[in-house]
């Protein structure tokens, strides 16, 4: 079974700007402004959908093919898991 993405931290700090997601870390005393792409992520990483759904969602949302995206969406999920946003390691 895939892994799910997130869910978030407890505790962050987190804002919406115009539609995309500003987070602070407490934890690690960073702030990362996410873009529009990222921020759709963000809001998928909720622990209920794996990275396959993400990918499957934007698609969509772009009208792209899974396999245009698919590298891309991973790339924003690891680092978002680097920043140390995500309470349980999401799929890499």
């Amino acid at each position: 079974m895939p892994e799910l993405v997130g869910p978030p931290v407890v505790g962050l700090t987190v804002v919406e700007v115009d539609g995309c997601f500003h987070i602070f870390n407490p934890a690690t005393k960073r702030a990362v402004a996410l873009n529009e792409t990222a921020s759709q992520i963000w809001r998928l990483s909720t622990g209920e959908h794996d990275v396959d759904d993400i990918v499957a969602a934007l698609a969509e949302h772009y009208g792209l093919g899974h396999d245009d995206i698919e590298k891309q969406v991973r790339a924003t999920i690891d680092e978002l898991c680097a920043e140390g946003l995500y309470a349980e390691a999401a799929t890499r």
